[in-house]
């Protein structure tokens, strides 16, 4: 209960520690005249390096040493950016019983992710009956439709090139540069509907919940297409390097 406390308070302390730290790398990243030149600053180091300093440290030079500022990242918040519900996932079509009897998703096409709202209220989805915390009730309506904030370690890395990844609480952006056009753009841009022309470029359909939806740092960040590509970029060099699975 104790760690359980302490990461609520943590929650809350670093609610935009991420956005921050991306914000600065892709705002450093937008300075240089070729993001793919191999040495930046002074003294010369490598250009992804200092991108990644930017981002972890909040300067070029680096951190976590004598002298030097503490690493900003991880986050360890919950979030609601107002992402659209996705109509492809098949669980808006479980509402049927199967062999046992057991019926994954009773609300069908109307459902609605709560977030950590919800299991606060809740308990697991998968675990009921699930015994109600009465001492974090309370704090379910502030909690509710908020997602926890992935990390961007690896937020690229995928098996094969042509590999298409899925980013969102429910995997409705498929690229990040969706995903960073979103985040610029949700309340700049007109709605539309699930499968509308230009939707994801020129409209948005609409949050599947607006509960506690994040206003102030997602929705018109104001940046053009190159800085989104810029942002893009940089979470690219975010990637591990891996050794190749031996083969048979």
């Amino acid at each position: 209960m104790f760690a359980g406390t302490t990461e609520l308070g943590r929650m809350f302390y670093t609610y935009n520690s991420l956005a921050k730290a991306t914000r600065s790398g892709a705002r450093y990243l937008s300075t240089l005249q070729d993001v793919t030149a191999s040495t930046c600053g002074s003294p010369q180091i490598s250009c992804t390096t200092a991108a990644k300093n930017m981002v972890l440290c909040g300067n070029v030079n680096g951190c976590g040493g004598a002298n030097q500022p503490p690493v900003i990242l991880p986050n360890f918040t919950a979030s609601n950016i107002g992402t659209p519900a996705n109509p492809r996932l098949p669980y808006y079509e479980e509402n049927q019983p199967d062999q046992s009897g057991y019926v994954a998703n009773p609300q069908g096409a109307s459902f609605v992710d709560g977030g950590v709202g919800t299991f606060l209220r809740q308990g697991h989805l998968l675990s009921q009956p699930s015994a109600v915390d009465q001492r974090w009730l309370k704090l379910a309506p502030d909690n509710q439709a908020r997602m926890q904030v992935p990390t961007l370690r690896n937020v690229d890395k995928r098996p094969y090139p042509d590999f298409v990844k899925a980013y969102g609480h429910n995997g409705y952006f498929t690229s990040l540069k969706e995903i960073a056009h979103f985040y610029n753009t949700r309340d700049v841009l007109p709605r539309c509907k699930p499968h509308d022309a230009g939707e994801g470029t020129t409209c948005w359909p609409a949050p599947e919940s607006t509960d506690n939806m994040n206003r102030s740092k997602v929705g018109n960040l104001g940046l053009s297409d190159a800085e989104e590509d810029a942002l893009v970029a940089f979470m690219q060099t975010l990637t591990d390097g891996f050794l190749p699975r031996e083969q048979p």
